[in-house]
């Protein structure tokens, strides 16, 4: 008679930082969505309808021309919104995320300030309009802002880049470049609010996207995500 002896298995348990990113990424998925869903929001509640244009275009004339510390130093970040800006932001992200060997994230950072800055050029240009509701003669669609846009992208692939334990303060100084860059459009008669908000939530949009793709394609450690 013969007996079989229980095989062991040499096959690890998995390692406690290693557990399923599932949750992780569903949770910037339904952030892609949220951020997506306010950018029509928006356009329906501010740019399709009188009431919305009048409060829009009411407010952007209220701050055009508006002389103060914050109007001046917005104007000044306005100005500075170039393609070398953000080619120069991008060079440091994907520097950041090689020295981490995540090549992924430096992919991920040049396609994210990519997507992002085409998309609201295809939202403005081509998908979404500015009906003639009484309100203003000027019915040129600037929504969502290509600058705040732009401005937007250089926060978001360095935010993409940096450390978790880094992210908060990246967020925190680098986030008075787009706010200010923004607020500087209104003071130049550039744009209304409802563009520089639009403009915040398609590179959140994008953001999200990519970095759920990441977290799919190439799971972290827990306390990393």
């Amino acid at each position: 008679m013969t007996t079989v002896l229980p095989t062991q298995s040499n096959a690890a348990p998995p390692s406690p930082e290693h557990r399923s990113t599932w949750p992780a990424v569903v949770a910037r998925l339904c952030a892609a969505v949220v951020c997506a869903a306010l950018v029509l929001v928006l356009h329906q509640l501010f740019v399709a309808t009188g009431p919305g244009q009048r409060w829009d275009e009411s407010f952007a004339l209220s701050v055009n021309g508006s002389d103060g510390p914050l109007s001046r130093l917005g104007l000044f970040f306005l100005r500075e919104v170039s393609p070398l800006v953000l080619l120069g932001a991008l060079v440091v992200a994907v520097l950041v995320a090689l020295a981490r060997r995540r090549a992924r994230e430096a992919v991920g950072a040049v396609l994210l300030m990519l997507v992002a800055n085409v998309s609201t050029q295809v939202l403005k240009h081509f998908l979404l309009d500015r009906p003639d509701l009484g309100v203003t003669y000027d019915l040129a669609n600037s929504f969502p802002s290509g600058h705040t846009t732009a401005a937007t992208t250089v926060l978001a692939v360095l935010v993409l880049a940096a450390p978790r334990g880094w992210r908060p303060v990246v967020l925190a100084v680098g986030g008075l470049y787009p706010v200010l860059c923004g607020w500087g459009t209104l003071v130049d008669g550039w744009h209304r609010p409802s563009d520089v908000l639009a403009a915040f939530a398609v590179v959140a949009t994008w953001y999200f996207l990519v970095r759920a793709v990441l977290l799919w394609s190439h799971p972290e450690p827990e306390a990393q995500r």
